[in-house]
């Protein structure tokens, strides 16, 4: 090799260990990026204490519950506030509190949890409040301490992720099917409707384990799942309602004139109530 050949060869050479110590640099300046990002700093606990009072003739009640002013922009964290539905389902709660008496009940997609706490205090029986999101379960878990003194008794937060078959089972082995599963605002996404009725289904009694007669709809003699939410597309209301019939449930849609003030209707004329239960000539 003469003097040319070996003076490039050591270029190349200077140049490869060059190259390799830039990316060993770049690597290393790529780590300190990531040890310098914090997940957490997307995520909003700033909640505050917010008293509801539910007062409807005989009916008194007080809840408080920790709760964000405005919304997330994680689409995951909508449960750290309340939605019109849930305002909706509450008032249908405080103006038929037969119906919880007696039954094992299961709130889905609980968000905050109001509705499955005001659920609670008219209820006998297990209440469960449920979410998929750990940060909204961690506050769900506050709500229950914050209203142990409100008349929300053997109430319980869990994980729940609609179609995940161990969480399921988990609930299942804790405390049993459930003669009523309620939800609000559950259905904003059409992909989550089917792993909700999955869900519904897998966890709905068969039977209802107390047949109150005093119950003032008899059609929830039967184990019921009762949904309330906020209609944004017909398209979704419709694939709800094709669903529902693949999983083996009949639905039917409550009026809002029923229970709500007539002022109100107007406020809430894009809310829906809907009961499903299982359709018996199916099965």
């Amino acid at each position: 090799m003469d003097s040319n050949e070996s003076a490039n060869v050591n270029a190349q050479q200077q140049q490869r260990t060059h190259k390799g110590k830039e990316k060993e640099k770049d690597n290393a300046s790529e780590d300190e990026d990531e040890g310098l990002f914090d997940p957490e700093m997307f995520i909003d606990k700033h909640y505050v204490e917010k008293v509801f009072t539910f007062e409807k003739g005989d009916v008194k009640r007080k809840l408080t519950v920790l709760t964000l002013l405005s919304s997330s922009t994680d689409y995951d964290l909508t449960g750290q506030i309340i939605w019109p539905a849930s305002a909706v389902l509450c008032k249908y709660i405080e103006s038929n509190p037969l119906l919880f008496e007696n039954a094992n009940t299961l709130e889905v997609g609980s968000g905050v949890g109001i509705c499955g706490l005001l659920s609670s205090t008219f209820c006998n029986k297990t209440t469960v409040l449920s979410d998929n999101v750990d940060i909204v379960v961690e506050n769900l878990e506050k709500n229950v301490v914050l209203n142990k003194d409100n008349g929300c008794k053997n109430v319980y937060a869990e994980k729940l992720d609609w179609g995940n078959l161990d969480h399921i089972k988990n609930i299942k082995d804790k405390y049993g099917a459930f003669d009523l599963i309620i939800g609000s605002d559950v259905v904003f996404w059409q992909s989550a409707i089917r792993p909700l009725l999955q869900t519904v289904t897998s966890l709905l009694n068969e039977t209802h384990t107390s047949h109150n007669t005093l119950t003032p709809t008899p059609n929830l003699c039967t184990p019921t799942f009762i949904l309330c939410y906020q209609s944004r597309a017909q398209i979704t209301d419709d694939y709800l309602e094709n669903c529902s019939n693949e999983f083996g449930l009949c639905f039917e849609h409550i009026s809002l004139h029923t229970f709500l003030e007539p002022e109100e209707i107007e406020k809430y004329k894009f809310v829906k109530l809907m009961f499903f239960k299982r359709n018996i000539s199916k099965s």
